[in-house]
């Protein structure tokens, strides 16, 4: 089976063990990268004491928070394996059969990607199961080959912020990789932003995070469009 890293790109996480936990005694992974984007201060102690005992564990400090998407990808371009798992580090009651069944098909080469969505579950804000039902694409647990974040990172899009999934799921759309297998995570749940940050910094970082997923998709559709519009490498020009 190929080896797989996993990507947890973390902002003020205060339960992250809860995921490391899991993960490093699933058996399953073979490398951790914890990116810390721009996490206040007093997280980096947090970070360093759940990773302290992982094995084949990698912190990933970043000063400053430069957004999900770049996050991913500065952790990608650390990791060594050819398939990565992105997991958000706000996830409870995470087990080993729901990170196999986000693994499995892709090992197995049956698909480019999977998309784990939380199913409904009573923990879970009606806010994130709405958002999980309707908009799976929003997910940001995932299993993938490589070379999708390559070829994501390739493109160059100055993504600021949460853009990352709905980037992947604009290039699945224009056929730059295939169709993504969804897989029912039943009863993981999200700790909510209003819980952890307060009604009134939770609901400003929620309207901040759709807003930069809409402003990634224009993005994608600008660049895809430019792509579209040039003429291949080995086409002649004519003369006038």
């Amino acid at each position: 089976m190929k080896k797989i890293s996993c990507i947890i790109p973390v902002l003020n996480e205060e339960n992250i063990s809860e995921v490391l936990d899991v993960v490093d005694s699933s058996g399953l992974i073979d490398e951790i990268i914890l990116v810390n984007d721009g996490s206040d201060q007093r997280f980096d102690d947090i970070y360093k004491a759940a990773l302290f005992d992982k094995k084949n564990s990698y912190y990933l400090h970043l000063k400053n928070n430069i957004g999900k998407t770049k996050a991913v990808l500065r952790g990608a371009k650390k990791a060594k394996h050819p398939l990565l798992l992105l997991l958000d580090g706000d996830l409870k009651n995470l087990t080993k059969n729901h990170l196999k069944k986000l693994v499995e098909p892709v090992q197995k080469d049956l698909t480019d990607m999977t998309i784990g969505v939380l199913k409904k579950n009573q923990n879970n804000s009606e806010w994130t199961q709405f958002a999980q039902q309707t908009m799976p694409f929003l997910s940001g647990q995932r299993c993938m080959k490589k070379e999708v974040l390559q070829k994501l990172d390739e493109l160059k899009i100055d993504d600021q912020g949460y853009g990352l999934e709905i980037l992947l799921t604009m290039m699945e759309k224009t056929k730059m990789i295939k169709k993504p297998l969804t897989i029912n995570l039943t009863g993981v749940s999200q700790y909510v932003k209003e819980k952890k940050m307060g009604i009134s910094e939770g609901t400003k970082r929620r309207i901040k995070m759709y807003g930069q997923i809409g402003l990634a998709a224009l993005l994608f559709i600008k660049i895809f469009s430019r792509l579209k519009s040039k003429p291949p490498k080995d086409a002649k020009q004519e003369s006038s």
